[in-house]
């Protein structure tokens, strides 16, 4: 430490509370190349909140209205296409979902539900947009990250379904062959959850 202060005697030195807040954050891609000051512009409006196995953060179809960060615990996100579902991938420590909501009036993709004890740090819409109307920098770095994200995601489902060799009819995939869960099971019922 001593050496870093002879070396830069000008910068500036945070609390331990915020560094462990900057070092979190820093890993997620949509924070990943802000400034740390800029990250901690987000501090005052993120929450935690703990969450039960089983317990539903949100369904698919629900409106975006926070983004959600795993700070410890899984959360399975899955899809669900009339009676079927199938799950595309566990979340675990320093990952994001709930991303979409960066784009307005977008419902939730996917249902997310907690495997485990679960601990999400959450980030509301509005007070996004309250740090975009505060810092005009901020918004451009974490949106062009954003598309990076987006853009692996595909990438991601896409390869995870092509590796289950789900047909396609008429261009949709058709989740009939497998993982079928009757229309009067619910998706997140322990007895048809896949195990990851």
């Amino acid at each position: 430490m001593l050496k870093e202060i002879i070396k830069n005697p000008f910068k500036k030195r945070h609390s331990e509370e915020d560094e462990q807040f900057i070092n979190f954050f820093r890993k997620i891609i949509l924070f990943s190349t802000l400034e740390d000051s800029e990250i901690l512009e987000f501090k005052p409006y993120i929450y935690e909140r703990n969450y039960n196995t089983d317990e539903i953060v949100f369904h698919q179809g629900d409106p975006s209205k926070a983004m959600f960060f795993v700070k410890s615990g899984r959360v399975q996100l899955r899809i669900q296409l009339g009676d079927y579902s199938r799950r595309l991938t566990t979340l675990t420590e320093g990952q994001i979902f709930g991303e979409n909501c960066l784009v307005e009036d977008k419902p939730h993709p996917l249902n997310a539900i907690v495997m485990e004890k679960t601990t999400l740090y959450v980030l509301a819409q509005t007070d996004i947009q309250k740090v975009f109307q505060e810092d005009k920098d901020i918004p451009g770095k974490m949106l062009a990250k954003f598309g990076e994200l987006y853009y692996e995601w595909t990438i991601k489902v896409i390869l995870k379904l092509l590796s289950k060799n789900i047909p396609v009819h008429d261009g949709i995939l058709d989740f009939r062959v497998k993982n079928r869960i009757p229309a009067d099971i619910p998706a997140h019922d322990p007895e048809t959850r896949e195990k990851s």
